[in-house]
């Protein structure tokens, strides 16, 4: 299966596909860190692989029109009485800002409400990523809840990041750990419904999926 969208095509993740990811540029800013692939072996490679498509998981490739690989979207804690879930989306550095992580995510979620019938779906997103909150926001997703979490980006050093004093209160201290803020974003079905025809009629949009 294949799925279509304006800009990029989304296909079933293969195993070749993580080793092209691992070779990827590197976020250069600290607070995406953990955004970049190690250099895994090939062992590691599989581990990561199997851990993103197993049981109910799904994760697709996200392809420009090129055929040039920018980026993965997962779909994981899948409930299949109530059709509901959870999504990632993650582009490579020179992807971002081109409208393919919007594109990405509106094929990937006509085809989950279409094809697979779900209700809703949700993702959870750092505080301080504002350009990744204004993507989610731009296909339907709705803020539900903040919460912080343990910061899992050990680059992170409080004070030594340019323009800390923004993001300051995104972040705090439990003890000797540091926490980010989160927030849980959702969409239901009916939403999606609304963005699509929406984007059909401003822009002829005719995503996909074969």
């Amino acid at each position: 299966m294949v799925l279509f969208g304006k800009y990029v095509k989304l296909s079933p993740m293969q195993l070749e596909d993580v080793e092209k990811m691992i070779s990827w540029e590197r976020h250069e800013d600290i607070l995406f860190a953990d955004y970049n692939f190690p250099p895994w072996s090939a062992k590691e490679q599989k581990k990561w692989f199997l851990s993103k498509t197993s049981g109910t998981k799904q994760c697709f490739s996200i392809f420009d029109r090129e055929g040039v690989l920018i980026g993965y979207i997962s779909l994981r804690k899948v409930n299949p009485l109530l059709k509901t879930g959870e999504i990632g989306i993650l582009l490579r550095p020179s992807a971002i800002g081109k409208k393919y992580g919007r594109d990405a995510l509106r094929t990937f979620l006509k085809w989950a409400t279409e094809s697979e019938k779900f209700r809703k779906l949700k993702l959870t997103v750092a505080r301080y990523n504002d350009r990744a909150i204004a993507c989610y926001q731009s296909v339907g997703f709705v803020l539900k809840r903040k919460f912080f979490d343990y910061c899992y980006n050990d680059q992170i050093v409080p004070f030594e990041i340019e323009g800390w004093e923004k993001i300051a209160p995104y972040f705090k201290y439990s003890g000797s750990h540091l926490f980010v803020q989160y927030y849980e974003m959702q969409i239901h079905r009916d939403n999606i419904k609304t963005f699509i025809r929406a984007r059909i009629e401003e822009s002829s949009y005719l995503g996909k999926y074969v």
